[in-house]
């Protein structure tokens, strides 16, 4: 059965919650310190592809529906290869950022992540600091409010 094909049948909250589980069990299995590299790559291009799949049908799972699993998404995106796939997806993370469905460390760590594949470097802020500040301040580093 196609991602395709198996994202149309999750015709019920609790099937997405079972596919969410299913991504989250196989991306969390494969970083168990006995895969290798090669086996986490292929892992996460698979997974990015369901939740990529997912997300275009159903929209960014609410916390208060789906509770943890809301944080597939974001794990996902984080864990896939390369600066690209994560700028594609920003709008639709800062927005589970703003409705509540990821805290601000997992935004913050998102786009720290981002920073640091973009300029080689982690991003460091003079504290102390808020948060939402440091948020603010990696989407204008990097020049991402026009895809917000």
């Amino acid at each position: 059965m196609s991602i395709e094909d198996a994202v149309e049948g999750l015709t019920t909250i609790e099937k997405r919650k079972a596919f969410l589980q299913k991504i989250w069990d196989d991306d969390q299995g494969v970083r168990d310190g006995n895969s290798s590299d090669t086996d986490m790559m292929n892992m996460d291009v698979v997974n990015v592809e369901k939740v990529e799949t997912y997300l275009q049908k159903y929209g960014y799972p609410t916390k208060d529906i789906y509770e943890d699993l809301a944080l597939v998404p974001w794990v996902v995106i984080h864990h896939a290869s390369g600066y690209e796939i994560r700028e594609r997806h920003i709008k639709t993370i800062y927005s589970a950022y703003k409705n509540g469905d990821i805290d601000d460390g997992a935004m913050s760590f998102y786009l720290g992540r981002m920073h640091h594949i973009k300029f080689g470097e982690r991003f460091r802020m003079k504290s102390p600091f808020m948060p939402d500040d440091e948020i603010d301040s990696l989407i204008s580093i990097m020049d991402l409010k026009k895809l917000l």
